[in-house]
Order: structure tokens, then C-alpha cells, then sequence
């Protein structure tokens, strides 16, 4: 799985850092510390990045390639994460499969986040009820990018976000677990890590 993680947060609790890295998890950063940088100026927002990548890379032994801020990027953040060699973005939440977006002459790989497929659902109307509105619509998503591929699209994408604090509830759990067993016991989804996602579509976008 990718882990969403501002540095500070990671640097105060080793013990996950160190269970991150040993997994072989992917961390997509999540800022420097939970700010709302679309209301910071460019010099800010930039400080913050670098300390950031300063303090995955001694946390986790190595920095982030993907980015996610809080709440909404500011009109500075695509160019900061191009500057920074950054392989994807994931604050957009307008597409349901990657695309490549201009960034002054780059091109920035588009990793959609969602806030359908979202834990905090739980809170936003119209919110899931029980845990098991959760799964039965994670389970229904699945079911129907599959026919799609089935009937000749190309491959499909399908983020699942979580919060520890929501759906590490007990009752929550049970949606997780339910879900995570549901594609296990299929042959044609797979669970994978936020940089293969971006790596795969960068090697095979271009022969499309």
C-alpha cells in the first residue's frame, strides 16, 4: 500500500517509520507538517518541501516521489514538485485513471486521489450508514471496472483511501478486512503501491 504521511509525523513515530520501510510500503508525502499550503506564499511552501524530502530521506532512508498536500495544492505547488523531480501528484481528485498535465516544459504525471472511495464518507453526506455501505460500494466499483476491462478498456485504477482514525475503529475494520478479502479472491485485481501505479503508466502511456 502507499501511506500518506507528513515527515514530522513519521520522524516522532520511528516505530512505523521502520514498519513502512521493512514492508516495503510506499510513502507519498504528505507535507513537511498538516498545513493548508494553498494559503502559503511560494518561499514557504518551498521551505517546507525541502525540509520535508530532509526528513523522509533520514526517517525512511530515501525520499518520496509522489505528493499529496492537505485539503487543496496551491497555484505554486505542481511547479515546486516538478522543480523537485517528483514522478506523480495525487491532489487532483478529477479522473479516475492518470494523465499527464504540462508543468512549464515538463510533464507532471496526475495520480487521482478520490472522495468517493474514501473513508471520510463516513462523515460527508451522503455518508455510509454502516461499515458495510463502505465495502459493498468498494466491492461494486471493482465489479464494475472489471467489465469494463472485460469488454475491451484499458486498465483501470481504483484508489481506496483510508484514515487510521476513522476506519481503524473496530466496526470500520470489519469493512477493510471484508474488502481486502474480496480482492484477494479474484484473479484479475491486484493491490498495488501508488509508485508502481505511476512507474507502469509512464513505461506504457506512450504506446497508446
Amino acid at each position: 500500500m502507499t501511506v500518506n504521511a507528513c515527515a514530522v509525523a513519521l520522524e516522532r513515530n520511528i516505530e512505523v517509520a521502520s514498519w513502512i520501510r521493512d514492508q516495503g510500503h510506499d510513502v507519498m508525502g504528505h507535507g513537511w507538517r498538516w498545513r493548508e499550503y494553498y494559503a502559503a506564499d511560494r518561499e514557504a511552501e518551498e521551505a517546507d518541501l525541502q525540509l520535508a524530502l530532509q526528513t523522509f530521506e533520514r526517517v525512511l532512508g530515501e525520499r518520496p516521489l509522489g505528493w499529496n498536500v492537505r485539503t487543496m495544492p496551491s497555484a505554486n505547488t505542481l511547479d515546486l514538485l516538478a522543480a523537485h523531480d517528483f514522478l506523480y501528484s495525487s491532489d487532483p481528485a478529477n479522473d479516475e485513471i492518470p494523465y499527464l498535465r504540462d508543468v512549464g516544459r515538463k510533464q507532471m504525471l496526475i495520480v487521482p486521489y478520490s472522495h468517493v472511495y474514501n473513508d471520510e464518507r463516513y462523515f460527508i453526506a451522503p455518508t455510509f450508514s454502516t461499515s458495510r455501505h463502505f465495502a459493498e460500494t468498494l466491492e461494486a466499483a471493482v465489479e464494475y471496472l472489471c467489465e469494463d476491462v472485460d469488454h475491451g478498456a484499458a486498465p483501470r485504477m481504483l484508489t481506496v483511501a483510508l484514515h487510521a482514525r476513522w476506519s481503524g475503529q473496530p466496526s470500520r475494520t470489519a469493512a477493510v478486512r471484508r474488502f481486502v478479502e474480496y480482492v484477494l479472491g479474484r484473479s484479475d485485481v491486484t493491490f498495488m503501491r501508488r509508485l508502481d501505479i505511476a512507474q507502469w503508466w509512464l513505461d506504457n502511456v506512450a504506446g497508446w
